[in-house]
């Protein structure tokens, strides 16, 4: 029997069910007698998981497949990535509120997230990330040192002072920076991922945005474009319930994001955002599949993975998060789902890791962190003048009337924003 995607619009194939003509917009649908407006999924995607929220390995057979692939030695370092990376966000806060760091942003619940993608990576791959990937540059080779230029904005900034806090990118780990407009990132990401297509290259970008960016007009048509194209994406929503201060009750009726796939035509799967395994194996695979063929010899191109999870933090130092959830729900997902507690649990009741060596080695990475602040505030800053640099050839007039008007502003408020 032929099948139905080789059928020309002309011929027509009739079973015992249906009959299949091949209209070109849907050539694989069957006609039918029956009438009624189609919702969809008849049911709810499921969550992909591996380690439960007690640490416990809930899908065994999958578990031997993660095994194959991650030892001991990576595991650990997988491990220590997610305690820095807290460890990190807890003491930059406490300088932003002390005036040290301009503003910051928290990744607090969603380390599983960022260092399960990172470890699943090759070297040469591509992030394109959004703003709460932080523990990914980190895990790929970004220092603390590098961050905190970033933050500071010192001379030693590889984006010479022109980003937000904590928009890193460096050609060092492969990372885009982040640029603050939502969603940019998706169709760069999509066409970078054509063009490794093109190229014959054996890797793939990676593309993180959250549920409430999927409601920009850059998601559909980025991932329209890497179908179409079958482009080398992944692309990655972390659905952590709120975007900022809206919940997803008002941002959408559908079955989360990963139903949107389907209008597009893309592979997907839904992750438990919690579970370093799930979104490491996940990842995995997806890079496995990605790089292969399908049965017609055709590169399979993207595929779209949703990862469930929760912002256990304000959205930035500029939010309050009590004004729009309530401290027990909080608390309730901090207490039954940390994703670092959930890995920890795991590791000391296999006897890869310890309560001491715990203890020891939060404490020296605290230390650690601290001196590298001490160092980074000591640092030159960016001179301001040097913000109009490399943006053209020449600086046009329409930026030197800016600059003169943002250094006016400047001498303005000095006293109240500026060291003297």
């Amino acid at each position: 029997m032929l099948a139905a995607s080789n059928l020309s619009p002309i011929f027509s194939l009739t079973n015992k069910f249906s009959e299949i003509i091949g209209y070109p917009g849907a050539p694989k649908a069957p006609l039918t007698k029956e009438f009624g407006f189609s919702k969809g999924l008849d049911k709810p995607i499921p969550i992909f998981q591996i380690l439960d929220k007690d640490g416990k390995i809930s899908n065994p057979e999958m578990m031997e497949q993660v095994e194959k692939v991650l030892d001991k030695k990576r595991m650990l370092k997988m491990y220590h990535s997610m305690i820095k990376i807290r460890i990190i966000d807890d003491l930059f806060v406490i300088a932003q509120r002390q005036g040290r760091i301009t503003s910051y942003m928290k990744n607090t619940g969603e380390e599983a997230i960022q260092i399960g993608v990172a470890e699943a990576m090759d070297k040469d791959d591509v992030a394109h990330m959004q703003y709460r990937e932080h523990g990914l540059v980190m895990h790929r080779g970004f220092t603390v040192d590098e961050m905190l230029n970033q933050c500071l904005a010192t001379t030693e900034d590889y984006l010479k002072g022109r980003r937000m806090p904590i928009h890193y990118g460096s050609k060092k780990v492969n990372c885009i920076p982040v640029s603050p407009p939502l969603c940019t990132q998706v169709p760069q990401a999509a066409g970078q991922g054509y063009t490794m297509r093109m190229d014959g290259r054996p890797n793939v970008t990676v593309c993180f945005f959250g549920d409430g960016s999927a409601s920009e007009g850059d998601v559909h048509s980025g991932m329209n474009f890497a179908a179409v194209r079958r482009s080398n994406t992944i692309f990655l929503c972390r659905n952590n319930g709120y975007a900022i201060s809206t919940p997803v009750k008002d941002q959408y009726r559908g079955d989360g994001i990963a139903s949107r796939a389907i209008g597009y035509g893309i592979p997907f799967i839904r992750i438990d955002g919690f579970d370093i395994f799930s979104t490491f194996y996940t990842t995995y695979r997806a890079r496995q599949q990605i790089l292969g063929k399908d049965e017609t010899g055709e590169a399979h191109g993207p595929i779209f993975i949703e990862t469930m999870g929760y912002r256990l933090c304000n959205h930035t130092t500029s939010d309050d998060s009590l004004k729009y959830r309530s401290q027990s729900e909080i608390d309730s997902w901090a207490n039954h789902h940390d994703p670092v507690n959930r890995f920890r649990k795991y590791l000391i009741e296999k006897g890869h890791w310890s309560k001491e060596e715990d203890k020891d080695f939060e404490r020296q990475t605290k230390k650690e962190i601290a001196d590298a602040l001490h160092r980074g505030e000591v640092k030159p800053r960016v001179a301001p003048e040097r913000i109009c640099e490399d943006v053209y050839a020449e600086v046009t007039p329409r930026l030197k009337r800016q600059f003169k008007f943002s250094m006016a502003t400047r001498a303005k408020y000095e006293a109240e924003y500026f060291e003297k």
